[in-house]
């Protein structure tokens, strides 16, 4: 994998970094956990810094054939996360209050030291 398969566009354009570019980046991780691959990944570094600027963003859909159903907080988060304006895009703190947090969408554990998260429907 490339650190292009996270990038949001405003790292890429001449604009200053902040938090949001990081809510883009744990959107990306969070598709990539659910999906075992991070969007583009057949692509090279190049061709996703063109993909990104240019696509709308990736979106997280269910995949019936491989029995993949995601819940609709889960997606309502992803999406939130990805949003394509980082003006759009929810601060750390407001994403903190996302639903999917509140209604138990997500189960945190500590395994052998290390933080280990799981996605329930």
């Amino acid at each position: 994998m490339h650190v292009t398969d996270w990038l949001t566009t405003h790292p890429i354009q001449p604009h200053s970094y902040d938090e949001r570019a990081d809510i883009w980046s744990l959107g990306i991780t969070a598709l990539e956990l659910a999906q075992g691959l991070p969007p583009h990944a057949n692509l090279s570094p190049m061709k996703i810094m063109m993909v990104v600027m240019r696509d709308d963003p990736p979106e997280l859909e269910d995949d019936l054939d491989e029995g993949k159903v995601y819940s609709k907080l889960f997606k309502d988060f992803v999406s939130k996360c990805l949003a394509k304006d980082k003006a759009d895009r929810p601060s750390a703190e407001q994403l903190l209050s996302h639903k999917f947090f509140k209604v138990g969408g997500v189960m945190v554990m500590v395994c052998d030291g290390r933080v280990c998260a799981g996605w329930v429907c």
